[in-house]
């Protein structure tokens, strides 16, 4: 009897089958998509507090004009008596606004009612911009001086000008005796300053570098012997100023 023996072959191992669950195949693309949502969901959150700020701002730029133009009154005036309301600069050491309306009172509005506004003031500000005035203290009387008797002889002195729905006559700068600039006058790199910069007064002085009589009296040479011919004994004024 023959025996023949055969070789086992190897088992091989089956792998089971891997059971993959769809949660697990779709768990990826949802993960990522609640991140797009929360992007989303953030970018309007922020587009919302945008919105909601500029509603505010606006409605606070609408309260402060309605408060400056509507809710108050920038100059309070009495109706049974005429209003003198007088802008003023209180560095103006010469223009001495009190003593002109004390004038005024005593000599032709003895029932005149005076407010005064000083010029760097918010109120002042808007008036003196409003209005283009040139020079400091400005004098506008209310709308109740047109009453007066003699109104048709001073209403040459005086200029009109509106303002929250009411009338203002500004008195003619030309017919008030001391004022001030309005606008502070620029002092550039080449403009000759004499004395300290700093002084409380400053004069300025406006000329024509081609006006010969100016010439004269700063004490050009040329110009001073020239004129000595007419007027032997003239001195020039202006540098015996700082003598």
């Amino acid at each position: 009897m023959v025996t023949v023996k055969t070789k086992k072959s190897p088992k091989t191992k089956v792998k089971p089958a891997v059971k993959i669950s769809k949660a697990k195949v779709n768990a990826k693309p949802i993960a990522k998509k609640n991140k797009v949502n929360a992007k989303d969901h953030k970018k309007k959150f922020w587009q919302v507090v945008s919105i909601a700020l500029t509603i505010i701002a606006v409605l606070l730029v609408i309260a402060i004009i309605s408060y400056v133009f509507n809710d108050k009154e920038v100059i309070p005036v009495e109706t049974d008596r005429i209003n003198l309301i007088i802008i003023y600069d209180e560095n103006c050491v010469i223009c001495d606004e009190d003593l002109f309306a004390e004038q005024v009172k005593q000599n032709l509005m003895p029932d005149l009612k005076v407010s005064k506004i000083e010029a760097s003031s918010p109120d002042a500000k808007l008036f003196v911009n409003v209005i283009g005035a040139p020079f400091l203290p400005i004098y506008m009387f209310d709308d109740k001086i047109r009453e007066r008797d003699d109104w048709e002889q001073m209403k040459t002195s005086f200029s009109n000008f509106e303002f929250e729905e009411r009338t203002y006559h500004i008195l003619d700068p030309s017919a008030v005796p001391y004022k001030a600039s309005a606008n502070k006058i620029p002092i550039f790199e080449n403009t000759i300053v004499v004395g300290d910069v700093n002084a409380p007064i400053t004069v300025y002085e406006f000329t024509d570098y081609e006006c010969e009589f100016c010439g004269i009296a700063h004490g050009n040479k040329e110009l001073v012997d020239e004129f000595h011919k007419r007027v032997p004994d003239y001195r020039a004024p202006v540098p015996n100023l700082f003598e």
